[in-house]
């Protein structure tokens, strides 16, 4: 038995070396392992906080493209409107003015009608010659006079 005791004892150094190369090993692999890992999710971050970067750059455009949109259509809305109300101004002045014709028109219908009146009863007053000359003179005579 003593025999084996010390078969044993001499194998335990050898041995204990043995299992702390293989742990030491297998902690190196660990740490490798780990550290790829590390340096993968470090990657992995970089790219991401890079897509963030550019997702702001994009919503910082667009940000900017909305406003200058929003001031562009307040600016053509506020001109739509300014031109509306223009319309209305021109067709206000359009109706007053197509009445001002039309009461013109009518006045001159009228002064017409009471010329032709007059006109009917200068030539109904004019004696009844023969002689075109000297009805004419007749009716220059009778406008003077009038």
């Amino acid at each position: 038995m003593w025999i084996l005791t010390s078969l044993l004892g001499s194998l335990r150094a050898p041995l204990a070396g043995l299992v702390g190369a293989v742990f030491s090993l297998l902690l190196l692999v660990a740490v490798v392992v780990l550290n790829v890992k590390m340096v993968g999710a470090e990657h992995r971050a970089g790219k991401a906080e890079a897509a963030a970067r550019a997702l702001e750059t994009k919503l910082g455009f667009f940000q900017n493209s909305y406003a200058i949109c929003t001031a562009n259509n307040a600016k053509y809305v506020a001109a739509i409107d300014e031109q509306n109300n223009r319309i209305k101004v021109y067709e206000a002045a359009a109706a007053k003015q197509a009445g001002d014709a039309q009461r013109k028109v009518d006045e001159a219908v009228r002064q017409a009608s009471v010329r032709e009146k007059s006109l009917r009863e200068r030539l109904a007053a004019l004696p009844k010659t023969a002689d075109r000359c000297e009805a004419a003179n007749a009716a220059i005579d009778l406008a003077i006079r009038q």
